[in-house]
């Protein structure tokens, strides 16, 4: 019984090889790929950095800063890009 079972996944696992090696293979894998991490990083850097700024202005001004959104404020960029997505 467990042979039976086996084949069919010995199968599966050579058909997902082959399909991942055509995808590797293709010439727009890398440019697709990163434009992906480029989409996804880029705004989460511009949103933590916003945070870092309002952190340095809140210090100069001897005040906290934003906190009211998860532990120190780290869930505030996120917060303020829902609140732009819902305006």
């Amino acid at each position: 019984m467990e042979g039976q079972l086996l084949v069919p996944l010995r199968l599966r696992a050579s058909a997902v090889k082959n399909i991942m090696n055509a995808v590797l293979a293709s010439p727009l894998f890398i440019p697709i790929a990163v434009t992906i991490v480029i989409i996804a990083v880029f705004p989460l850097i511009a949103g933590y950095l916003t945070l870092v700024e309002r952190k340095v202005l809140a210090d100069f001004q001897v005040r906290l800063g934003p906190m009211r959104v998860g532990p120190h404020g780290l869930l505030q960029p996120i917060a303020d890009a829902l609140k732009l997505l819902l305006k």
